[in-house]
């Protein structure tokens, strides 16, 4: 929750290139996904919508939050009521195709010794809760990203301190690798992009505990763009959105090639001003000005292949603010829908970067001479220029003598992530026949065929 702050024949014959002329598809370098409040006390009836949203919008992912206060009250005793409820949740997750990320905090009082605070007093009652829970989940939960921004006092209330964490970090890595070893464990999602806090962490030994790094870039304010840029000694401020590139310089720096998934980020729509003199840290945006920044900020990340995952703060309006929608509530106003599930422009944002229009190809064919007597099966070599992805189907056809053409074979062949395909073909030795080449399609482009190429074998030799 915010806070301060991706045709020659071979030897004898034809040749065939596929090629799609397109501008490039956008690149992905980060799927994109959405805090849900599946979790969050609704009922039935708002997940059975939401669950229907997240399929609209077309989100890959979907953050979702366990309180260990809430599914272990008790030492060693489940709340069944609360592990149906998020066994209800991972499947309206799964019905609407979402990958899965569970950010699990909060401790309960008999864990963290003083019900005002939310850390436990020792790393292994955590980890004890976190493999039983994995265990009852397995297979079901993509990652598990320890706790929530862990770098500031509102969730580690004892004060942030990285050496603590880095404990907590170690005892759950080492519980997940047995109870659910195909979860990817996160480091809990920095507030601002605290490289501080990660420098210390590493220096108090959290490398290797660890398969993704999180993080929450809310810039300066909450309401200055995904474009805007401060530094700090010399590097880019933590409450710049693109200060996650300092968190890749620090892992770099120790040797640690890890992704960065951003588990939060987002603008509100309140009407408050900014004013830290006043202490109000967060500002907010026209609904029109959020939608832009959402498509800006992930504009912004392809250029950083790293960046994973982009999940955004949230799907809905907070359904649990006194006053719905309140316009002098921030933290209220992050939603992509409002608390009765209208639209912002925002949510048309979302989706039309999450679902890009077909693009238009074109595809040509273009033959080589023969080289040898292997001419009567050649290799169909080719490539579908800018796409990394679909099937091209190589169709022949021969000339009868009554000169109509006859179906002679068909084949089908992937394209690969540079576009290329090759396939080898069957023709007699003499005859005529005529070669074409039709890309299939796919969601991001557009099927076409190329033009009917004809092929006299006999004549076609040296």
């Amino acid at each position: 929750m915010p806070s301060r702050l991706s045709l020659r024949f071979a030897l004898f014959a034809l040749a065939l290139l596929g090629a799609l002329l397109l501008g490039a598809a956008p690149a992905r370098a980060a799927e994109p996904g959405v805090v849900a409040d599946l979790t969050w006390y609704v009922p039935d009836s708002d997940k059975q919508r939401t669950g229907e949203l997240l399929d609209e919008l077309g989100s890959r992912w979907v953050r979702l939050h366990v309180r260990w206060r809430e599914a272990e009250p008790q030492p060693g005793v489940f709340d069944e009521w609360w592990m149906d409820e998020y066994e209800n949740a991972l499947t309206y997750a799964e019905a609407a195709g979402q990958q899965v990320v569970l950010m699990i905090s909060e401790a309960p009082a008999w864990a963290s010794g003083d019900p005002a605070h939310n850390v436990p007093a020792d790393p292994r009652l955590f980890a004890n809760f976190l493999e039983r829970f994995a265990e009852r989940f397995e297979g079901r939960v993509a990652a598990y990203e320890i706790w929530n921004e862990p770098n500031i006092e509102r969730f580690w209330s004892t004060g942030p301190d990285a050496a603590e964490y880095a404990a907590l970090l170690a005892a759950s890595h080492a519980v997940l690798r047995e109870a659910d070893p195909e979860a990817l464990v996160v480091f809990g999602g920095l507030s601002t992009n605290d490289y501080d806090f990660l420098e210390a962490a590493y220096d108090a030994g959290a490398k290797g505990h660890f398969d993704v790094l999180a993080t929450h870039p809310y810039p300066y304010c909450g309401s200055s763009g995904p474009a805007a840029v401060s530094y700090s000694g010399g590097r880019i401020s933590r409450d710049s959105f693109t200060g996650y590139r300092e968190l890749r310089a620090s892992m770099l720096a120790r040797g640690d090639d890890k992704p960065i998934w951003i588990t939060e980020f987002g603008w509100n729509t309140s009407q408050v001003a900014c004013d830290p003199g006043s202490g109000q840290w967060q500002g907010g945006v026209s609904e029109q000005a959020q939608a832009e920044h959402l498509t800006q900020a992930l504009r912004i990340l392809e250029s950083d292949p790293y960046v994973e995952v982009a999940i955004w703060y949230a799907l809905r309006n907070n359904v649990w603010s006194a006053t719905p929608d309140d316009p002098a509530e921030p933290e209220a106003n992050f939603g992509l829908v409002r608390t009765d599930f209208a639209p912002k422009p925002a949510f048309y944002a979302f989706k039309d970067y999450a679902n890009p229009a077909p693009q238009k190809t074109a595809t040509t064919l273009k033959r080589f001479q023969n080289t040898n007597s292997t001419a009567h099966k050649p290799q169909a070599v080719g490539r579908v220029r800018n796409a990394d992805e679909g099937w091209v189907r190589i169709v022949v056809r021969k000339r009868k003598n009554n000169g109509k053409w006859r179906a002679w074979e068909k084949v089908e062949v992937p394209v690969g992530p540079d576009g290329s395909f090759q396939k080898r073909v069957s023709t007699e030795k003499k005859g005529t026949y005529r070669i074409f080449a039709r890309y299939l399609g796919t969601p991001r482009f557009r099927p076409s065929v190329s033009p009917k190429r004809p092929w006299d074998v006999a004549r076609d030799k040296n």
